[in-house]
């Protein structure tokens, strides 16, 4: 994931979280269900909606089926 976000500050604190200026995004696996969870937060909602495609992209692009 630090490859597709190079310049963001990334914690691996409960898993994955990328932080920019402008907000940020949470990953991590589902305590009770086989999903990964998507928490983002950004200062506009087509800044956060278009944040949660690329990473939603990317994972379609990386998973294993």
């Amino acid at each position: 994931m630090k490859k597709i976000f190079p310049d963001a500050e990334m914690s691996e604190e409960d898993g994955f979280r990328f932080d920019w200026p402008g907000g940020w995004v949470h990953l991590r696996a589902s305590a009770t269900e086989p999903v990964v969870r998507m928490i983002v937060e950004w200062k506009t909602p087509e800044g956060a909606e278009d944040l949660a495609s690329h990473v939603m992209a990317y994972l379609e692009r990386t998973s294993v089926q």
